[in-house]
């Protein structure tokens, strides 16, 4: 079996942060409409009577009233108002938690896949690289192969597009459309920032990447409409010995302590 080594805990760090913000904005949007219906309602014995006896000097009886009634519907309505904008907040951190869970599931899901794979592969999750820019690498697969960059994709149902796309499309089983980031550029970028740190770090090594969606039953219908010679590579569940071939016959061939060295420099990437 392959061989794990431990990874950055920044994915799920990020999901508890969410899921505390989310509990936090959902408890605010409860309490601040009685609390300040509570503190109105307590301090009007010190501001009422003057208020009343201000506008008594200015206005008639009737134009008392409306402004009067004015002011209360205020004091009750701000509040609501303020609650509603929190329980919408509290609704997005709640959506983006659930999106960082999902990823994580799938992640877990990648690494019990390419569990299967020879011992002499070692796979390093969530690798956190510096090299001009920042990239965060799902799963780096290393080997005497080179070192493969996997972005995992968790999206269930039919995924559509070009490889070119900077977005592609996906449909759910329910009709609902989304557009998402095309991973396919994503991993490029991800294996091109690994290629930089590795060259910078004395120990130059050929990096791919290809992408994963790892859900079952997910349908990928992508095309290349230039028809390149050289293209990210896409795998679903369903192809994965393409995957597993890919990952361990791709690439040229390195020496031992090429990859021991290269094992030393991801260990440290978390």
């Amino acid at each position: 079996m392959a061989t794990f080594h431990s990874g950055s805990e920044g994915q799920t760090q990020k999901l508890q942060a969410l899921r505390r913000r989310q509990k936090y904005l959902a408890f605010r949007a409860v309490i601040v409409p009685p609390v300040c219906w509570g503190i109105c309602a307590a301090s009007a014995p010190w501001w009422f009577p003057p208020l009343k006896e201000t506008l008594g000097v200015r206005f008639d009886a009737q134009t008392q009233g409306w402004i009067l009634l004015v002011l209360m519907l205020l004091m009750i309505s701000l509040p609501v108002l303020i609650s509603l904008h929190l329980k919408r907040r509290a609704r997005g951190a709640k959506y983006a938690a659930t999106l960082v869970s999902s990823g994580i599931r799938g992640e877990e899901d990648a690494r019990a896949l390419l569990s299967r794979l020879p011992g002499r592969v070692h796979l390093f999750p969530n690798r956190i690289v510096h090299a001009g820019n920042r990239s965060e690498c799902d799963l780096v697969a290393l080997c005497r192969r080179g070192a493969t960059v996997i972005e995992v994709k968790n999206h269930a149902g039919t995924v559509t597009g070009d490889l070119s796309d900077h977005n592609l499309l996906l449909t759910r089983k329910n009709g609902t459309e989304l557009t998402f980031y095309n991973p396919a550029m994503q991993v490029t970028t991800h294996a091109q920032t690994l290629a930089r740190a590795l060259a910078e770090a004395g120990v130059p090594c050929p990096v791919k990447g290809c992408v994963l969606f790892i859900r079952e039953g997910t349908i990928v219908r992508l095309s290349d409409r230039f028809h390149r010679r050289r293209v990210t590579p896409v795998f679903t569940r369903r192809n994965r010995f393409r995957l597993r071939w890919y990952i361990l016959h791709r690439g040229k061939r390195l020496r031992r302590r090429e990859v021991r060295a290269l094992r030393r420099i991801l260990e440290d990437m978390k």
